[in-house]
């Protein structure tokens, strides 16, 4: 790519993923597409069943919302730096920024998560939904979130995942999940004795395995985004490249 890769998603077997201040896409026929340009650091990018784009616009502290074919449709302004933008199975877009979680329906804002039933927000990256329709949320510093529900302002917590007696989960990026139920989740970077790389759990939260070996110039040099198509292949934002595995 030409650019660092940081968020991805695939929407009806086509792979979009940032590049530098770009948006790309990729239908694995021909080579990356860029849909749009002149962003400010985005981080992240999802699309909607009609196909619109949302994406995190990290250095304006917005996000911008485009139509299928890159044209602005509107700006959703944050005031602080935003790092993840999820479309939920209701129909809202959660948008991930540092203290706090923007739930808008269209251009309108109906709700901000503020606070946790345990533990509380660092720097907050990603809202997830598995297939199921359970929300997690990835805090860079204070780990993975599993919720059971949410009641205004705060979320109610099930479980953390932030260490055990093998590792520590630092510097937190994204998550995923697997047919089989397992949820992966990336670390971008080699922090207090956690190590940078992509740690597989099942859905109680407890280790199984890692994807490649961890830690800095191994299988990876920064694993950002990651995302599962519906042919059992994971993509997963590394620097400028995205690599392609196939977990069994």
């Amino acid at each position: 790519l030409q650019g660092v890769a940081r968020g991805l998603c695939i929407q009806k077997e086509i792979l979009y993923s940032t590049a530098g201040n770009t948006i790309v896409k990729c239908d694995f026929k021909s080579a990356p597409q860029t849909i749009i340009k002149g962003l400010n650091t985005p981080f992240d990018v999802d699309v909607d069943e009609a196909g619109n784009i949302y994406v995190a616009n990290r250095g304006e502290k917005n996000v911008e919302v485009y139509s299928a074919n890159g044209v602005s449709r509107y700006t959703l302004q944050v005031g602080e730096n935003v790092n993840g933008v999820t479309m939920g199975p209701d129909g809202k877009l959660y948008v991930a920024s540092l203290t706090k979680i923007s739930v808008y329906r269209e251009n309108t804002l109906e709700n901000t998560i503020t606070s946790l039933t345990k533990d509380k927000f660092r720097e907050v990256r990603k809202v997830y939904f598995d297939s199921a329709g359970r929300m997690y949320i990835i805090d860079k510093n204070t780990g993975m979130i599993a919720l059971s529900g949410v009641s205004g302002e705060t979320a109610t917590v099930d479980f953390i995942i932030k260490k055990d007696s093998r590792y520590a989960y630092n510097s937190l990026a994204y998550m995923t999940s697997l047919p089989d139920g397992s949820l992966l989740i990336t670390s971008d970077t080699d922090f207090k004795g956690g190590l940078l790389g992509v740690y597989r759990f099942d859905l109680s939260g407890n280790f199984k395995n890692t994807i490649g070996e961890l830690g800095s110039g191994k299988s990876f040099t920064s694993p950002y985004g990651i995302a599962a198509d519906s042919n059992g292949r994971l993509f997963i934002a590394d620097g400028n490249k995205i690599q392609v595995w196939k977990v069994t």
